[in-house]
């Protein structure tokens, strides 16, 4: 039991400093409308539907090089 608990402090822990993190991206510089797009609905797609992250990333990387083939990003 107690080494339940343990690994509950450690989820709790890592899941705080991602917290932290994701509230100091909006002042990052590459953060734009459609890496949020982007991240909002692989989330979805990844709780909801159980998709692969890997696909998520590949689509994700195929959207981004689309994106800067027609001039959107730099």
């Amino acid at each position: 039991m107690e080494l339940l608990i343990h690994v509950y402090k450690i989820y709790l822990s890592i899941a705080l400093q991602l917290l932290a993190a994701t509230l100091t991206l909006p002042q990052a510089p590459f953060v734009d409308f459609l890496g949020l797009a982007i991240a909002i609905i692989s989330a979805i797609l990844a709780i909801y539907l159980g998709i692969n992250a890997t696909w998520l990333v590949f689509c994700s990387a195929l959207i981004g090089w689309g994106a800067s083939l027609l001039g959107y990003t730099r």
